[in-house]
C-alpha cells in the first residue's frame, strides 16, 4: 500500500523546498543592503566634509583669478591713493634747479627759462634766444598772468608742442575745499577746451593734492597732454604743470614723476 504524500497549505513537499530557498536569498540580500547603509551612515561628517570641499575646488575659480576689462574714462574719476611724498626727493644727476617766491622745482638742464616774479623779462629773454621755433612760448610767457611764477620750456624740440613746465600759485579763501575749486575752475577755461582724464587723490609734502591729466587744446589749434599737481597749501593752491605733445605721455611720466619729487615749498 502506497503511502500518501502530505501537503502543507495545499504544496507539496518540492515546492515547500523551492519557497524556502528562495526566501533565504531575499533575507541574504536585505542583510546585506542594511550593512551598507549602516556603514555609509558611520563616515564621520568631516571626511564627507572634506570630499564635498574637494569637489568644489575643482569647479570653483582661484582665489587670485581676475577679469580684465577696457578702461573707461569718465570726466573726472577720482581714485584714493596712500600719501605719497612726505619732503623733496634728492634730484637726478645733471638736472638744474629753478626757484621762485616761495617754491622751487628741479628739471632736466634742457629746460629754459625761470622765475617770473621777480626776473619776469630774464626768463622770457632766455626762452626768445632759442629762435623763431620759441615764438608761441614766448608770446605765452608775455601773456602770463601774475599768478604763474615760474615758466620753463624745453630747449630740445621733438614735436609740433613744445614741452613745458608751469608753477603757478592761486591765492583762495583758506575755507576753500581743493575739490569744490577744480570742480568750478576747470568747467570752463577761456581760450581753451578741456577733457580731464584723470583726477587723482594723492598727498605731496603733508598737503592735499590732486594730480589732473587732461587734453588742452588751445585758441592756436595745437593740441597738449597736461600733467598738472594741484597743492591746497593754507590760503592758497600750488598748479606744477607739465606740457607735452599727446603722443609722448609714456616717456614723459618718468620725468614728471621724477621732477614733481623735487617741489618744494618754502616757508
Amino acid at each position: 500500500m502506497k503511502k500518501s504524500r502530505k501537503n502543507f497549505l495545499g504544496m507539496s513537499q518540492k515546492q515547500i523546498a523551492i519557497l524556502s530557498g528562495f526566501s533565504f536569498l531575499v533575507i541574504v540580500m536585505i542583510a546585506s543592503l542594511m550593512f551598507l547603509v549602516i556603514s555609509n551612515l558611520s563616515v564621520p561628517r568631516s571626511a564627507q566634509s572634506a570630499a564635498s570641499q574637494v569637489i568644489a575646488s575643482a569647479t570653483a575659480l582661484p582665489a587670485t583669478a581676475t577679469v580684465s576689462l577696457a578702461p573707461e574714462f569718465t570726466d573726472t574719476p577720482e581714485i584714493a591713493l596712500t600719501p605719497t611724498l612726505a619732503l623733496p626727493a634728492d634730484p637726478p644727476a645733471g638736472w638744474i634747479k629753478f626757484e621762485t617766491a616761495g617754491a622751487e622745482l628741479w628739471l632736466p638742464n634742457s629746460f629754459v627759462g625761470g622765475d617770473m616774479t621777480t626776473k619776469r623779462n630774464e626768463s622770457i629773454q632766455k626762452v626768445n634766444e632759442l629762435g623763431k621755433r620759441f615764438a608761441n612760448v614766448v608770446t605765452s610767457m608775455k601773456a602770463a598772468d601774475k599768478n604763474i611764477v615760474l615758466f620753463a620750456a624745453d630747449k630740445n624740440i621733438t614735436h609740433t608742442v613744445i614741452r613745458e613746465v608751469t608753477l603757478e600759485y592761486v591765492p583762495v579763501p583758506e575755507e576753500t575745499l581743493l575739490k569744490d575749486y577744480i570742480d568750478a575752475a576747470y568747467v570752463s577755461e577761456g581760450g581753451l577746451a578741456i577733457v580731464i582724464y584723470e583726477n587723482k587723490i594723492m598727498t605731496l609734502l603733508g598737503l592735499e593734492t590732486r594730480r589732473l591729466t587732461y587734453q588742452s587744446r588751445q585758441t592756436s589749434g595745437l593740441e597738449g597732454t597736461v600733467i598738472e599737481y594741484a597743492l591746497k597749501d593754507g590760503p592758497g593752491i600750488w598748479f606744477v604743470a607739465y606740457i607735452f605733445p599727446p603722443d609722448q605721455i609714456l616717456d614723459i611720466m618718468p620725468m614728471v614723476e621724477q621732477s614733481i619729487a623735487t617741489f618744494n615749498i618754502i616757508k
